[in-house]
């Protein structure tokens, strides 16, 4: 027997389907919630503006599953900067697995804004659950406050104390940095994910972590964004999906 991990992370976000493989009646399932953006600066403002939230760690960790069934998740988006002038950063998107009887659930970072900072995510229900740290608003200077970094796996997200270059925060195990603010404008994207607030923000993150023979891997079908997906999904609807791609995944053998 080997035991698997399926991630769909980084540039990806949107809804797909997951099927799970033959022997399989649970699964470690963690999710992270998109980050939120920073703001933009605006010209006549005497201080920068807030950087974004990150994103909320949720984990099952025995998800009951039913092998040979589609199951559906989202990825949340990232959250997009706020264009100079004063724009406020956009919201991250929420990250969900939906099992037999439950979801697993991480609640996206929000955008900063000219006067307050994101907002880390945070109020899931799930079994194990790290809110995202917080932006950071500065109360004088031109710099944009740091992006926040996103709950991880032991511990909630730090968030941003400071401006300007190498003001994002720190990853936590588990989780994603923030990106830094910037100045006249509204920061970098973190340097890597899940969940990171920034500038823009970092997409969030599903992942899978089952026990399954070698040979009999759950197979991960991205769709684009137009389909609509529901709880119900079946092979023909995965099949019947246009332009869509599967996602490699790794094992690592036990």
């Amino acid at each position: 027997m080997s035991v698997f991990t399926q991630t769909v992370a980084g540039s990806y976000s949107g809804s797909a389907g997951w099927l799970c493989p033959a022997g399989v009646t649970s699964a470690l399932v963690e999710c992270w919630g998109g980050g939120g953006g920073g703001a933009g600066t605006g010209a006549s403002c005497t201080h920068g503006a807030g950087g974004g939230g990150g994103g909320e760690y949720a984990a099952e960790p025995t998800l009951a599953l039913t092998a040979g069934t589609y199951y559906s998740y989202v990825v949340g988006a990232a959250g997009t900067a706020g264009i100079s002038g004063g724009g406020g950063g956009g919201p991250g998107g929420n990250s969900s697995f939906t099992g037999d009887s439950k979801t697993v659930t991480a609640h996206l970072g929000y955008g900063g804004t000219i006067s307050a900072a994101g907002a880390g995510g945070s109020g899931s229900t799930n079994a194990t659950h790290h809110n995202g740290g917080a932006g950071y608003v500065p109360s004088s200077g031109t710099n944009g406050g740091g992006g926040a970094g996103s709950g991880g796996s032991a511990a909630v997200g730090n968030s941003a104390t400071t401006t300007g270059s190498g003001s994002g925060a720190a990853a936590v195990t588990g989780g994603g940095p923030g990106g830094d603010g910037g100045s006249g404008y509204s920061g970098s994207a973190p340097a890597s994910g899940p969940g990171g607030g920034g500038g823009p923000g970092y997409a969030g993150q599903v992942q899978i972590t089952y026990t399954a023979s070698s040979a009999r891997r759950g197979h991960i079908q991205r769709l684009p964004r137009s389909t609509q997906i529901t709880a119900a999904l079946t092979p023909s609807s995965i099949v019947a999906a246009t332009n869509a791609e599967s996602v490699a995944l790794t094992g690592n053998l036990t």
